[in-house]
């Protein structure tokens, strides 16, 4: 097993675990865009100066799992912002086949924005670790390494506190994550009936 930071070239891997891990774990909405948005939506992210993208590979050289994350949640936001009508090209046909998704999206845009009555999902300010993909064909508690190598290299830079969310009903994700020492600092309340949580690493 190797780990190493992600590359322009690894954005269609990028894409497809997301999209894998998704649905093979509850909860989660992003992957419910499909693999076009997620494709650029990691493509936005990977050219993003503020994003930290750990990727493990088997000796194969092949791509088997990653940990997304921004040195900065706030210009992440501001970032997105700015790439809005790049995702709106490839919302739009999923809009018209699952009409549903329109409120989450338009809740989800709220927030990006900031406004003042949007949901909160989620960290805002500071290091936030966004999401841990892993092969579902390829099973191994080297998920855990991966987590520490992320964490390792973000606290390596100077950094002296990382923030995230969990879904609730990832009971599996969340346990793993206090072992590894996170904590619990804040509930939050999404108005779609998940329970999520958000949690803070410590450099000591």
């Amino acid at each position: 097993m190797k780990f190493r930071i992600a590359k322009n070239s690894d954005v269609q891997n990028l894409a497809r675990l997301h999209l894998s891990s998704g649905q093979n774990q509850e909860g989660g909405f992003v992957y419910t865009l499909g693999y076009r948005f997620l494709y650029v939506y990691y493509k936005v992210l990977i050219k993003d100066i503020d994003s930290i993208i750990v990727i493990a590979e088997n000796e194969y050289d092949e791509v088997i799992g990653f940990v997304s994350g921004s040195f900065d949640a706030q210009k992440r936001l501001d970032n997105l912002k700015r790439k809005r009508l790049k995702f709106l090209f490839v919302i739009i046909p999923v809009v018209m086949k699952k009409p549903r998704v329109i409120l989450s999206l338009l809740e989800r845009n709220r927030f990006i924005r900031q406004d003042i009555n949007a949901i909160k999902y989620g960290v805002t300010s500071g290091v936030r670790m966004e999401y841990l993909a892993w092969s579902s064909e390829k099973r191994s508690t080297s998920s855990l390494t991966l987590l520490k190598v992320w964490n390792q290299v973000v606290f390596s830079l100077g950094y002296n506190s990382i923030r995230g969310e969990v879904d609730l009903v990832n009971k599996g994700v969340l346990n793993i994550h206090k072992f590894l020492g996170a904590r619990v600092v804040e509930e939050l309340d999404t108005k779609d009936g998940r329970r999520r949580v958000i949690i803070e690493y410590t450099k000591n």
